[in-house]
Formats: structure tokens, sequence, C-alpha cells
């Protein structure tokens, strides 16, 4: 299906009341999947501008250039399932019937009351199978005007991905689903792992934290699996792991608490997004990671990766690396200020301290620091 497609088939106008909202949409979580359609109404109304839809719909009509894409399958009693225009919808329905809203009730009833305009019916293009609108919500979504976050983009690859699943296994599957999302193959296959992480940890009630969709961000959790290390502390064989057959529980619950659940002071175990590398080597360090899950920060833990060691040693070579250019073009320099001279005095210093600090860290006094 081509957006062409999309343009060349008829419109038809059918009732609010024929119209119902897709459970199936990637905008919504499991949990209210399963839901009705109250629960669609107030997720969609916390999570997009569906107040801001109204006001506009109410002052000025439905804009009928814009269709909504419904199929009949799945539907119930003969209605029609709205696969792209859910928000849309649910701002009709709100204007008609402010009842239907579960909170903001007193919003959702002023702006219907000031509507110029309701709505009850709406423009839409039907098609036989949902199949048949998934490429154009890639299109419209993915690489369109009105992207997804990686959230929705990753419930949208799963749906493709049991759409194209008897076609394509494994790594091809991948490949497929990257190429109608113009993106990689590894990418695809980190967000649906990461996906299978994220509904495990909904699954078990955000690991009874307190914490729930809007405290998740999927991106850090997915940008995670990028370490290998925590790949495997979490029992995933790689970042590609989509089925994530061994993955451990207990660790997925640690990594859930370290990422995103805040103290008092609205800080994460982690604190910012670049200490992933810092707790990736953490999880991939026994006695480090021992610290960490006793309560150590993760500063504090990281002393007994190698880590520090490593920072040490590129630091000195940088130095020494540095020491060497200066000693090749010195004989090009003239010197005219006291303060080169400082500076010298201060690196000299800082070696000094440094080389005793090497010393008193050494079992036999053997280094060779003695003419310093």
């Amino acid at each position: 299906m081509t957006i062409q497609n999309i343009q060349e088939r008829r419109v038809e106008n059918v009732a609010l009341d024929d119209l119902n909202l897709d459970p199936m949409n990637p905008r919504l979580p499991p949990n209210i999947q399963k839901g009705e359609e109250r629960d669609f109404f107030e997720y969609l109304m916390k999570s997009a501008d569906v107040l801001e839809l109204m006001g506009s719909i109410g002052s000025r009509g439905y804009f009928s250039g814009e269709p909504i894409l419904v199929t009949k399958e799945f539907s119930s009693e003969g209605k029609y399932i709205v696969v792209e225009g859910n928000c849309r919808l649910t701002a009709c329905k709100l204007l008609n019937n402010p009842e239907l809203a579960i909170k903001r009730k007193k919003s959702v009833a002023e702006i219907a009351e000031q509507a110029k305009y309701t709505v009850n019916e709406l423009p839409c293009v039907i098609y036989d199978t949902r199949d048949e609108i998934l490429e154009y919500l890639g299109y419209r979504h993915v690489k369109g005007a009105h992207p997804w976050d990686a959230l929705q983009k990753a419930r949208y690859l799963d749906q493709l991905r049991v759409r194209m699943a008897d076609e394509y296994q494994g790594q091809e599957l991948h490949k497929q689903l990257a190429k109608e999302i113009g993106s990689r193959s590894d990418y695809v296959a980190q967000l649906l792992v990461s996906l299978n992480l994220y509904n495990q940890i909904e699954e078990k009630d955000f690991f009874d934290t307190g914490l729930s969709e809007s405290d998740i961000s999927f991106s850090l959790l997915s940008t995670s699996l990028s370490y290998n290390s925590i790949c495997n502390y979490l029992g995933l064989k790689s970042r590609k792991d989509v089925d994530a057959g061994s993955l451990n529980l207990t660790s997925l619950e640690n990594l859930t608490k370290w990422l995103f659940e805040r103290n008092k002071e609205n800080e994460t175990r982690l604190g910012e997004s670049r200490n992933l590398k810092s707790l990736a080597a953490v999880v991939d360090h026994d006695e480090a990671l021992e610290k960490f899950i006793k309560g150590e920060s993760l500063d504090e833990a990281e002393n007994f990766t190698t880590r520090p060691y490593d920072t040490f040693i590129l630091s000195v070579q940088e130095s020494k690396t540095a020491l060497k250019r200066a000693l090749e073009v010195i004989h090009r320099v003239s010197i005219t200020k006291d303060d080169d001279i400082s500076e010298l005095k201060e690196v000299n210093q800082l070696l000094r301290g440094l080389a005793d600090q090497v010393k008193g860290k050494l079992i036999k006094d053997d280094d060779g620091f003695g003419a310093l």
C-alpha cells in the first residue's frame, strides 16, 4: 500500500457511533488496550493534545481534508475500528458527550459548552484489513511529520513483526522491519528487545515501585542495552536477543529501580544518562556490583572496577604525549615570561606527588622513581 493508494480511495462519512477506538493503537500500553473505551479516552487525554484538538474542532469544525483510516477487521457489531485518527475521534466524541471523560471533566465540559461546532460523523477511508494501513502508519509516525516516541515506534514494529513473521525469520525479519522505518536492523532488534523488557516491567506492576509508564524513559532503557555487560547482567545473549528466553527478572527489577526510581531529592541511583558507562562497568564486576546493590553510590562502587586504573593509565599516557610534543618544539620557542617557568614547576610538583602515591601503592619499591 502506498500514500497514493490512500489518496485514490473513496472517502465515506461514517457516524461517530459506528466508530470505535483501536485497542492495538501503539500509543496505548497493554493494560489500557485490554480496558474499556473510557480508559482509552483517559489515557489519550493524558498523553496527547486531545483538549487542544477539542478546542480547535469546536471552534472551526472538522477539516474534511484529513479523513481517518478505518477497518472492519476485529470490529464488533459491524462497527469500524479507527486505526489512524484515534485522537481526533476521541476529541469529537468528547465534544458530543463530555460525560465520557473520567477525569478533567470540568475542562472537557467547558470546551464542549463553548464549541460552535459538534461532529456527528467523520470522513473515513475504509480498508478490509488492518495490515493495509500499517505501512501508512509507519510513513506518518516514523518517517513523517507526526513522529511517535521510541516506545510507540517499538509497539508499531512489534505489530509489523507479527504480521511479517510467516514470511521472514530472525535477522532477515529485522532487516525487513528496518526497511519499513528507514533504519538499521540492529536498531530494530534493540527496540524490540527493549519492548520485551518494558512489557515484563509492566506485567510485574513496575516491581511495586509506584512507577508508571510516564516515569519510564523507554529511550534510556533501550540505550542501556548498548552495553554488553548490562545485557549479560540481564541474562540476554545480546542486545538483539528479542525472545529474551533467559531473562533474569531480579536483575531487571534492579535495573528498573536504578534507572527510574527516585529518592527524596528526586534523583535516581544512575543519576544522569551519561553514567550508563559507569553502571555498565559496575555490573561487570562482582565486588563492585555487590557494593552498589548494598547501597553504595555509583561512584563509590566504580572504584572496585578497573575503570579508575584505566582512567589513570590513559591520563598518564595523554600527559606523556603532550610533554613529548612540548619537548619537540622547545627549540623554536622564546621563553619570555616567568609564568612559563611557573607552569613547568607546577607540572613537576604534580608529577612528584603522583609518583609518591604510586610508590606508596606498590608492594616493592622498585619502580625507578628515585630520581624524581
